[in-house]
């Protein structure tokens, strides 16, 4: 249980760090990270490209026997491929149960416009 949960939080790091192991733009070949970066006690085990959405704000919930992570997006809008609409981006639902093959459940749209206008809560 305390290697899942390292994991899951591992992965929640991972999403919100907006760096060079944040999700890669749609398209984007996905590459190693560089040899200059560095990580102690950590490992990266799973990832999920969020439907190349940026992203903020992870937040990891038992549910019964599954953890499931709700992960906010910055402002903007993509293609979901799940429906093959555009869709603006809000919050992205994602099984994190097995963190080395997460996966994406659902994407629900946030409300119209470029950016982000309130801010967290």
């Amino acid at each position: 249980m305390k290697k899942a949960v390292a994991a899951l939080a591992s992965m929640a790091l991972i999403w919100s760090a907006g760096s060079e192991f944040g999700p890669p733009s749609p398209g984007a070949a996905q590459s190693a990270p560089s040899a200059s970066a560095a990580a102690s006690n950590i490992e990266l085990i799973g990832h999920d490209d969020l439907q190349g959405r940026s992203a903020y704000q992870p937040s990891i919930h038992r549910q019964g026997d599954r953890f499931i992570a709700y992960i906010g997006h910055h402002g903007g809008k993509a293609v979901n491929p799940l429906t093959g609409q555009v869709e603006f981006n809000g919050t992205s639902i994602v099984d994190v149960t097995d963190p080395e093959h997460p996966r994406y459940l659902h994407h629900i749209p946030g409300e119209p416009g470029a950016g982000e206008r309130e801010g967290p809560r």
